[in-house]
């Protein structure tokens, strides 16, 4: 089971540790509207990108989705990983629609 983090809790964990933000929506989902400062690995790439993830070497790693289903997946898949500490990779609860804080994309610059 990976460990869960709740959205008002992010920024303070951000700003606590070198923390990589994985977002495993669809590109196009992504370039909508996503948290500032993620990176886009969709769910179905995490296999071919989970070294190169590992190399980085972040102190937390949370995977985020629409509504923390899909990147509850990527954070198991993240996890498995032999390189990539499990207990540092944390699951966004309620995913993106439970966040507050800012967000950018094309549907946000938008309005």
């Amino acid at each position: 089971m990976v460990a869960a983090i709740d959205p008002d809790d992010l920024p303070a964990v951000r700003e606590d540790h070198d923390t990589l933000l994985v977002d495993v929506r669809a590109s196009a989902d992504f370039e909508r509207g996503h948290i500032p400062d993620s990176e886009n690995v969709p769910l179905g790439t995490i296999p071919e990108h989970s070294d190169a993830i590992a190399d980085r070497d972040p102190d937390r790693i949370v995977t985020v989705c629409a509504h923390g289903i899909a990147s509850q997946q990527g954070a198991r898949l993240l996890a498995a990983h032999g390189g990539i500490d499990g207990d540092h990779v944390y699951n966004l609860t309620g995913g993106i629609d439970a966040w507050d804080g800012p967000v950018t994309g094309t549907a946000v610059d938008a309005e």
